[in-house]
């Protein structure tokens, strides 16, 4: 027989990134421009959880580039970039930035007044951004980190281009090393997982 496909989710412009939270009934979607929306499974709507449009950069493949949910505690973060200017090459080096947002009782609010920066990370080119936020199973939160177009023909471990980090941030401010990763006791960068990434999406 024919298949016949139909979209689960409409209304979001250059979405990027998306979490998943069945047990309320919300789905996330974080959208490239600088705003996050979330699909309430319940009435079938959108709504927009934080509008940073303004806020982060655009020029480029600039903007709102990662989204990750706490998994036990009101949180949310995001990778954004933060030289916003549509219009021109933003001065060198660029910033990346990982923040965190209260998120309110019922889940559809980030508070724009409890931003907290959690990670910098600078980049000599506008090219292979930090971007990708996730927790893992061992509920340390990882961060994929491009090479920042770094024209080299190894990763340098003492700089976060080019690497997965993987940090604590139920521990230490604004977050710990976890102890086993690489570099922990020195040799590079603690917060590195693993090195040698061109562009990790």
């Amino acid at each position: 027989g024919r298949v016949r496909l139909e979209p689960a989710f409409t209304g979001f412009y250059r979405p990027v990134a998306m979490v998943d939270r069945p047990e309320r009934g919300l789905v996330y979607v974080a959208e490239m421009p600088g705003r996050v929306k979330v699909f309430d499974r319940a009435t079938g709507q959108n709504s927009t959880v934080i509008d940073l449009v303004g806020k982060v950069g655009s020029y480029f493949e600039q903007g709102l580039l990662g989204l990750a949910i706490h998994p036990t505690k009101p949180y949310a973060y995001l990778t954004v970039e933060r030289d916003a200017d549509a219009t021109s090459l933003p001065d060198l080096p660029v910033r990346a930035e990982i923040i965190r947002f209260d998120i309110s009782a019922d889940g559809k609010t980030f508070d724009p007044a409890s931003e907290k920066l959690i990670l910098r990370v600078d980049r000599p080119t506008l090219l292979h951004y930090p971007g990708t936020l996730l927790f893992g199973r061992d509920g340390l939160l990882y961060i994929g980190v491009g090479d920042g177009g770094r024209d080299v023909d190894r990763f340098p471990t003492d700089s976060l281009l080019g690497s997965i980090l993987r940090v604590d941030v139920d521990r230490g401010a604004p977050y710990a090393i976890p102890e086993d990763n690489p570099f922990a006791k020195g040799g590079g960068r603690p917060e590195i997982y693993a090195a040698g990434f061109r562009n990790p999406w």
